[in-house]
């Protein structure tokens, strides 16, 4: 199955398939699902290791990650804060399952067996072990609360560009956004309330999470700050 790459700058929610609840840090080390809010204990981010093996990071501090902690003779997943080399119960495989969403394995002991899932609609992750999962095995199938959906948490959208791809940026009093100067000097920006053309075009390009970069179409500068 191939494996996804998520972006590293980007924060993701974790979104079990099943119940619809999101993964979230709560008191340190505690994991929790729970119904969608804006805090950053709900927000993650992917540090990837090796081709398809990332560590799980908290978006509200870090150096707090997903982890695999042995619980008797069974896991428990839990949050920890992460030290140098962190062991292999801290990194976590990721397996695309396309519009089903994704299985997400931790890899302690090299085996990828150990799967994040929610046992019901409650506030708490399980982790389950399957030994007949091998370490290279490419079919697997599991029910939907084993499957999680990995969402940027505030995923830009834009409007059909057309076949050129360029925008007009307008206020909402219907102002045109402009580079003000000659081509090819450093501008500052302004506002006319007629179509200027060129001059008011922009390329966008959608780099997830809210980010965008935005390049005049006549002077092929980006926008800065």
């Amino acid at each position: 199955m191939p494996l996804i790459i998520p972006s590293p700058d980007v924060r993701y929610r974790i979104q079990n398939v099943d119940f619809g609840t999101i993964l979230e840090r709560r008191f340190n080390v505690d994991l929790l699902m729970r119904a969608v809010d804006d805090e950053l204990k709900q927000q993650w981010y992917f540090r990837r290791i090796s081709d398809g093996i990332f560590e799980i990071r908290n978006a509200d501090d870090q150096d707090y990650m997903a982890e695999a902690s042995v619980d008797g003779s069974g896991y428990s997943a839990t949050c920890q804060k992460a030290v140098a080399g962190s062991a292999q119960r801290m990194q976590w495989k990721l397996v695309d399952l396309g519009p089903k969403g994704y299985y997400i394995l931790n890899t302690n002991f090299g085996r990828n067996n150990i799967f994040l899932l929610c046992e019901a609609n409650d506030d708490l992750p399980n982790l389950g072990e399957d030994p007949s999962i091998r370490r290279n095995s490419t079919t697997i199938t599991k029910e939907k609360n084993y499957r999680w959906r990995i969402l940027e948490d505030s995923p830009s959208s834009l409007p059909d560009g057309g076949v050129s791809g360029a925008y007009v940026i307008q206020t909402l009093k219907g102002d045109f956004l402009h580079p003000e100067g000659p081509a090819g000097a450093r501008q500052t920006l302004s506002v006319a309330a007629e179509d200027l053309a060129v001059q008011h075009k922009w390329e966008i390009v959608d780099l997830g999470n809210g980010k965008a970069t935005i390049k005049n179409c006549r002077d092929g500068a980006f926008m800065d700050v």
